[in-house]
């Protein structure tokens, strides 16, 4: 999507990255066997820890969450009917009743 949106707007920028620091919310949807993807923008000041390890709050370019916002729009244009349907099929059913199981055990005291 990304490489089509820079034939579209030459001003778009992004980049590509694997994501190797842990795990995410995409997490608990792969484990359901979805398949996953994410975005996300640069960030600064990661944890609140700079450079030096001094606490100092995170950062982001606004130029980058424009870019975020146009890509986010280039995917939902793009999202086809079929892949809707995938999304409402019953997996996603059986995962929102297990989060639901799982919050109300949590909560139980409550």
């Amino acid at each position: 999507m990304a490489i089509a949106l820079k034939k579209k707007n030459k001003d778009f920028t992004y980049q590509k990255r694997v994501m190797d620091g842990g795990a995410c919310e995409a997490s608990a949807f792969r484990v359901f066997g979805f398949e996953v993807a994410g975005v996300s923008t640069p960030l600064g000041n990661y944890h609140n820890i700079d450079p030096h390890l001094r606490a100092k709050p995170e950062i982001v370019r606004t130029n980058d969450v424009e870019g975020l916002y146009w890509l986010l729009c280039e995917i939902i244009e793009n999202f086809s009917n079929a892949q809707f349907q995938r999304l409402k099929a019953k997996p996603l059913a059986q995962f929102g009743k297990e989060i639901l199981r799982n919050h109300r055990a949590h909560t139980k005291f409550f």
